[in-house]
């Protein structure tokens, strides 16, 4: 099942994949599919699903962090993509390119980098060199109740990379005395300095601080 957002390039593929019984190519754009839903009904229940694709290189971010988040189960993604952008995948802590799509594979994937490509292998040649990246799924150190309000409260904490984390807390949360008294109690029940960063900050520790936020609404 494959996914293909231009209407000419559809045209090619009807021709050339024309002697291929089990492909079946969709003219739809990839971030407004109901990925589960189309899985559910192309595939049987335990299908290994397998995912690949050469990711547009502005949309991959929003590609992968759609792919991650959506419910449904994948043994493997393997994905071409920007060498720029598969260096955050495994970022260090602390480092400019440790950041919330960092924190998003890990708490879905393990990154691989399966191979560097250079910009001398297109044709025209681009700007940039690439790199073939496979994900491969695993169980997240700390799981919590709600992911998507996990990620949520992630890119608050990374709103404004230069402010501690405190501040970008009170902004999102409110600075009225009752909710930064309840921010505060939940940092210290996270163990967390509230004028750290939050790029100096674990997936970990993250997730504590969701737990405890949220046991404090």
């Amino acid at each position: 099942m494959a996914f293909e957002i231009d209407e000419q390039m559809v045209k090619v593929l009807d021709d050339t994949l024309a002697q291929y019984d089990n492909v079946r190519v969709i003219h739809q754009d990839i971030l407004k599919v109901n990925l589960p839903e189309m899985i559910s009904q192309e595939f049987e229940p335990e299908a290994s699903v397998k995912i690949v694709a050469n990711l547009p290189y502005y949309i991959t971010t929003p590609i992968l962090t759609q792919l991650l988040h959506a419910d449904f189960k994948w043994q493997n993604i393997v994905v071409m993509m920007q060498k720029e952008v598969a260096d955050r995948l495994n970022a260090e802590i602390g480092t400019k390119a440790y950041g919330v799509l960092t924190l998003t594979i890990q708490y879905f994937a393990q990154a691989h980098l399966a191979r560097k490509v250079s910009a001398n292998a297109f044709n025209p040649a681009p700007n940039v060199d690439s790199a073939v990246v496979k994900l491969v799924p695993v169980k997240p150190v700390v799981e919590v109740d709600n992911v998507d309000k996990l990620f949520t409260l992630i890119k608050q904490s990374f709103a404004h990379r230069r402010k501690s984390l405190w501040n970008n807390l009170v902004q999102a949360y409110g600075k009225d005395d009752r909710t930064k008294t309840n921010i505060q109690s939940a940092l210290l029940k996270a163990e967390i300095d509230p004028g750290i960063r939050a790029e100096k900050l674990s997936l970990a520790e993250l997730s504590h601080l969701y737990i405890a936020l949220h046991a404090n609404k």
